[in-house]
């Protein structure tokens, strides 16, 4: 299979298919891919036998762990974790290839390298391009990595490469970004695509801004087939605009990347940051309203303070939780954010999760945030939750410092609304906050 030509949305060929166990009973069927990568398989009648296969396929219930296939061109698939919804079969998971084995179930899948390429990340790879005018001659224009780094984690190397080609005559304009992920060893698919997983949000968190795999291919040494995965992608309706002076480039962060990057995967592979990363990430993807928001966000900052950090976050009240967060994440990098300040804050954050959770009735609007204010309170939770997320992984004060400047302007804002506000967290509550704060 041609891996310039990845198999994607729009995609439908003819082919016969067959349930795992039962080889000899095969049924044609429609094999299209519609958006995000979303396998279907339509059922095609008009053949002898449809109507007694078609039954196989209805007392098993609507689910199936495997459906195997081959198509019209000669590619073997192998659909995974179906479920049978109307007149169709759709598929969580779809390896094809020519050489595809045949297994029973997803995880009997092992492989040693997988291929995955992703949306779009210019901005993050700036700084480590060159043009190479070699075809210049003939209309064409490309740009390459300088040099091709690799890296190391546990018994994986990662290998990032970018190529940016411009025909003049074809007036085709391509570019690939490949990120190659080598094992030492033979590794279940369901491993190797997490490592993807784990990258792609390590690239979110960089550019700050959606990241979406585009396609991935797997193979073995034994093998030069590259068999492709195809899988439902997450949603990503935010707009992707990444602003320049946001963006944590590759180059910045060279020096010591091998490091920074063998920190996210220790964290990204945490059965307790794991949860926490999930949420910032589903913040920064999706368009939700204001207030889910919100609530995804304090989540996420409520969670890493009661679970991630125990040692340092000992309050067990939320209200603490968040107050003790922001103190860690924000104000060592906004001047104005004192102790008192976020213990405003943090009340009046507290009241808002109340209500919009619980819907108290006991809760004052004054003392809940909404709207606009809402809106700012959002980006200052982003804003925390991507500076820890930064220096956990070891990137360096100075960089996280340039490259979050620009939401100075919500701080400016916050100041203004805590000169307006009316105080609801006490002299009392603010010291208890503060000598939570202290190294016992």
């Amino acid at each position: 299979m041609d891996s310039k030509k990845p198999i994607s949305e729009g995609y439908s060929e003819m082919g016969e298919f067959w349930l795992a166990d039962s080889p000899d009973s095969k049924i044609i069927c429609m094999l299209s891919v519609g958006a995000r990568d979303k396998v279907s398989l339509r059922f095609y009648n008009d053949f002898p036998g449809y109507d007694t296969i078609r039954m196989m396929f209805d007392k098993r219930g609507g689910e199936f762990e495997a459906i195997h296939g081959r198509t019209r061109s000669g590619l073997m698939v192998g659909l995974f974790k179906c479920i049978h919804l109307g007149s169709a079969i759709h598929a969580n998971y779809m390896l094809i290839g020519k050489d595809l084995p045949r297994y029973n179930k997803l995880e009997d899948y092992k492989f040693n390298h997988i291929s995955a390429m992703y949306h779009d990340v210019r901005e993050w790879l700036r700084g480590t391009l060159k043009l190479d005018n070699k075809d210049h001659d003939n209309g064409n224009m490309n740009i390459k990595m300088r040099e091709v780094p690799s890296f190391k984690f546990n018994d994986c190397e990662i290998k990032l490469n970018y190529h940016w080609n411009f025909s003049h005559k074809e007036s085709e304009l391509t570019s690939e970004n490949i990120f190659l992920f080598k094992f030492d060893i033979d590794t279940e698919i369901g491993t190797i695509m997490k490592y993807t997983d784990i990258f792609g949000d390590f690239l979110l968190l960089c550019v700050n801004a959606p990241v979406v795999t585009k396609f991935l291919n797997v193979g073995t040494h034994d093998s030069k087939d590259k068999i492709q995965v195809l899988f439902q992608k997450r949603e990503s309706s935010k707009q992707r605009d990444p602003k320049f002076s946001e963006v944590i480039s590759y180059w910045t962060l060279s020096n010591d990347f091998q490091n920074i990057l063998h920190g996210w995967f220790q964290l990204g592979l945490d059965r307790e940051t794991r949860d926490a990363i999930a949420l910032y990430v589903e913040s920064q993807t999706s368009n939700s309203v204001t207030e889910i928001s919100f609530l995804i966000l304090y989540q996420a900052c409520e969670g890493i303070a009661k679970r991630v950090e125990p040692t340092k976050y000992k309050k067990k009240h939320a209200k603490g939780l968040i107050f003790e967060f922001l103190c860690c994440a924000a104000a060592p990098l906004i001047d104005f954010l004192d102790y008192v300040a976020i213990a405003e804050l943090s009340h009046k954050m507290n009241e808002t999760r109340k209500y919009w959770i619980h819907n108290s009735g006991n809760v004052a609007k004054g003392d809940t945030y909404g709207g606009f204010n809402l809106v700012a309170i959002n980006k200052l939770l982003s804003y925390s939750l991507r500076v820890y997320l930064l220096s956990k992984v070891g990137v360096s004060q100075d960089i996280i410092k340039q490259c979050l400047s620009p939401y100075q302007g919500i701080g400016f804002y916050m100041l203004e609304e805590l000169k307006s506000m009316d105080s609801n967290c006490g002299d009392t509550q603010v010291d208890d906050c503060y000598e939570s704060m202290k190294t016992p």
